[in-house]
């Protein structure tokens, strides 16, 4: 298969998608390639230092698993992430249904203890 055009080695959003976002906002008229692909490059490395950050706050507590918290921990020590600080609050603030998330799924009673939630 031959390498797309313009395509960063490594890079997992797709340029195309990236422009169509960029295309939402009415200020934004047309929009070169190259600054697509960018700006999904670019978007891709601040989603990676914001996981690794939260990451290492999971780990700190002893956690596999990054939650909310994690990210905004990560967030209120990292001025590069001053800009999401508001959405993680209110993110953080709402329980999980509201904010997009599934709730944990009841675990159906066993055999053995019919009483158990499910």
């Amino acid at each position: 298969m031959a390498p797309k055009r313009h395509a960063v080695a490594g890079a997992i959003l797709p340029a195309k998608k990236v422009k169509r976002i960029m295309q939402e906002d009415d200020d934004v008229g047309r929009i070169a390639e190259k600054s697509c692909v960018l700006a999904a490059r670019s978007a891709e490395m601040l989603a990676r230092d914001l996981i690794e950050a939260s990451a290492a706050d999971a780990v700190a507590r002893g956690s596999a698993v990054i939650d909310i918290d994690d990210v905004k921990s990560a967030v209120a020590r990292t001025e590069l992430f001053d800009f999401v600080r508001e959405v993680v609050d209110v993110l953080a603030s709402k329980p999980d249904e509201q904010a997009g998330r599934k709730p944990e799924r009841a675990t159906k009673p066993s055999p053995a203890n019919p009483s158990a939630p499910g």
